[in-house]
């Protein structure tokens, strides 16, 4: 799920170009993801709770769409973190 139309396009072509299946694809709010009324063995979060005006609310509604017995990965990013990276680019 992401807000972005062109990035879950980019990952359904990655998805596709490595032989994936198996993954559902959709536009939407991480705070509305309970409202699918569905539990996910594996949640990745990538780049969007520091992004969000409550990232403790973002990251509660992941929990509570998980399985029993299931991941949940996310990743956060900073200025700080992304020095090298605006640096390289420089």
């Amino acid at each position: 799920m992401d807000l972005s139309p062109a990035s879950l396009a980019f990952a359904k072509a990655k998805a596709d170009s490595l032989n994936i299946v198996g993954i559902t694809f959709g536009v939407g709010d991480v705070l509305k993801l309970s409202a699918l009324n569905r539990r996910f063995d594996i949640i990745e979060c990538s780049g969007v709770l520091h992004h969000m005006d409550f990232p403790a609310a973002g990251l509660d509604v992941l929990k509570q769409c998980l399985a029993p017995d299931s991941i949940l990965r996310f990743a956060l990013c900073n200025d700080r973190a992304r020095a090298s990276v605006v640096a390289a680019r420089t």
